[in-house]
């Protein structure tokens, strides 16, 4: 039932090709794909949600993040946070998102400032050029959004109901 409800949603092809920026494990069943904006309250919120998810879900599910911003002014903001993926294990890339999003957004001009110089690496920029890509085939504009194995996950469910369906194998 849960999986033919999520089946029935929107479908958005997304691939392992379509970013880098992966947490929990790579090979699951279950990919939760977030298109994120780093200065997005709601995709704040949402990191916290997913941390939880990622905890809950002993190594079931991976989650993959995609950044937007709101303009092209704010994109160093992403390749920031590119930065701390690509420079940490993944349990400190997830504690670095957390800070961030709970403190760092708001201080952003002075973090992006010290940190300018690393932010312009050709791997960085690449990962940018895969979440550009990506945003223009689906012209998913709208942060978070949340898709299960590419389907846009229902209403009916939230991002932590995600690690009942995997216990249960209903995915």
């Amino acid at each position: 039932m849960a999986y033919a409800l999520i089946k029935s949603g929107e479908y958005y092809e997304t691939s392992l090709e379509d970013s880098s920026i992966l947490f929990g494990n790579k090979d699951a069943k279950m990919r939760v794909t977030i298109l994120s904006n780093p200065h997005c309250n709601p995709c704040a919120r949402m990191h916290k949600r997913v941390e939880n998810l990622l905890q809950i879900s002993d190594q079931a599910i991976c989650v993959q993040y995609i950044f937007s911003s709101f303009n092209k002014e704010l994109e160093d903001s992403s390749r920031y946070l590119i930065y701390k993926y690509f420079g940490n294990t993944q349990d400190k890339a997830l504690k670095e998102f957390d800070l961030w999003y709970s403190k760092e957004k708001y201080e952003y001009n002075s973090i992006l400032r010290r940190n300018s110089t690393l932010i312009y690496t050709k791997m960085i920029e690449t990962e940018m050029a895969k979440h550009e890509k990506w945003r223009k085939r689906t012209s998913l504009i709208e942060t978070p959004t949340i898709l299960v194995n590419g389907y846009k996950l229902p209403k009916e469910y939230s991002i932590e109901d995600l690690a009942m369906l995997t216990s249960c194998n209903i995915i």
